[in-house]
């Protein structure tokens, strides 16, 4: 069996590439579709058969391009037009049985091409990531128009939570055409199980990474450190840590008013692999206090370093964490009870120390990618065997 997995502007790397290996172990013949930008980097990390390349240079230019934000979209909606396009051209090329999307970005633009392809007797299959564009921060018509008819159009759905089954049951998708497949561990190999618990009168590092973004709540942390007592605030260091997304002027504004200067570290910028590996070291507790999640590849690189964490009780995090045992889960939007949550782990090492043998039991039992591999082949393998009439779409 052949599989196009199918990432066309590499949103999720780390998952790409072990899920392409794991299909591989499985005794599928995996290949990654993507773009171009990061070809040297990707090759370090794939077999060369294993990767399909798409021209990128139009999207690269849009996005150096200094226009205005509404022409820059329209620019990368063309230039994603032309990498859809070329999937079209090397699925020809690479005959697979399966093409299995990672992300759908711009559905009314993707929907002729999934259509095309099931023609041609390829069986069509949607990993949704978010089952809501963007976590709810991008409400722009090019992502949200001919969202519902793009999903009815997949011959199969995979989610990775209870959450996304049912938002995609409300969204009129058959249930018979949903799969529940976890998510996988994406810590690298030799990831410390254990973490070093901060000393009573050391400062504590409390850890934001990944893409800055509206959604994952950087702004309640701003409002909880403003609540937190003196004492407690002068023992904790606020490190947020990736590229914006977002213009965060007014973050920083905020941040300056309220006087939390010396408390926010923030490195606005693409932090490497090896870098962030290290951030998450040195870090005492990691923060997730997201205002929407369905799966997070930021929790699942973050487990194996078994470091205590405060989430947000949706999604995701409310299915996946257990508050009081591995975490401190929390409402989503509330800084009161996010600042409560700090001050428990400021003052208690015990508490920590509790947390953090937990996450690292919980990283054991995390359902490792053969099995999710094996799931993944046996939901092909089905679909593949399934009436053409009966698929839909």
């Amino acid at each position: 069996m052949r599989a196009l997995i199918v990432d066309p502007l590499l949103y999720t790397l780390p998952y790409d590439k072990a899920l392409v290996a794991a299909l591989g172990d499985q005794g599928c013949e995996a290949v990654l579709f993507t773009r171009a930008a990061f070809r040297r980097e990707i090759h370090s990390q794939f077999p060369h058969h294993q990767l399909a390349f798409a021209d990128d240079w139009l999207w690269e230019q849009i996005a150096a391009a200094r226009i205005p934000e509404k022409v820059r979209q329209l620019g990368r909606v063309l230039a994603y037009s032309k990498i859809s396009s070329e999937l079209m051209r090397r699925s020809e090329e690479l005959n697979p049985d399966v093409v299995h999307f990672q992300w759908a970005h711009y559905p009314l633009f993707l929907l002729p091409h999934v259509r095309s392809l099931k023609r041609k007797g390829r069986v069509c299959v949607l990993t949704v990531h978010d089952t809501r564009p963007g976590n709810g921060d991008d409400h722009s018509l090019l992502a949200s128009a001919g969202w519902t008819k793009l999903l009815r159009c997949f011959d199969g759905l995979i989610v990775h939570t209870q959450q996304g089954f049912e938002r995609l049951l409300s969204a009129g998708v058959l249930a018979s055409k949903i799969s529940v497949i976890p998510h996988g561990p994406l810590w690298p190999q030799g990831t410390p199980s254990k973490t070093q618990i901060c000393s009573s009168n050391a400062r504590l590092v409390f850890l934001l990474f990944g893409y800055i973004k509206k959604y994952k709540g950087i702004d309640d942390v701003v409002q909880a450190a403003a609540l937190l007592p003196r004492d407690i605030l002068d023992r904790c260091e606020f490190r947020i840590v990736g590229r914006p997304s977002i213009d965060i002027s007014q973050l920083l504004s905020e941040i300056h008013r309220l006087g939390l200067d010396t408390a926010f570290s923030i490195e606005a910028r693409f932090v490497s692999d090896q870098e962030l590996g290290d951030y998450l070291v040195s870090a005492d507790v990691l923060l997730f206090p997201y205002r929407e999640i369905e799966a997070s590849g930021a929790l699942m690189l973050s487990v194996g370093y078994a470091k205590p964490i405060i989430a947000s009780r949706i999604g995701f995090f409310a299915e996946f964490l257990s508050d009081g045992v591995d975490s401190l889960l929390i409402p989503p939007a509330d800084p009161v009870t996010l600042s409560r949550a700090i001050c428990t782990l400021v003052r208690s090492t015990e508490i920590r120390e509790n947390l953090s043998r937990n996450m690292a039991m919980l990283a054991d039992r995390t359902p490792p990618w053969t099995s999710i591999a094996s799931k993944t082949t046996e939901l092909y393998n089905h679909l593949l065997e399934a009436p053409v009439d009966s698929r839909g779409g």
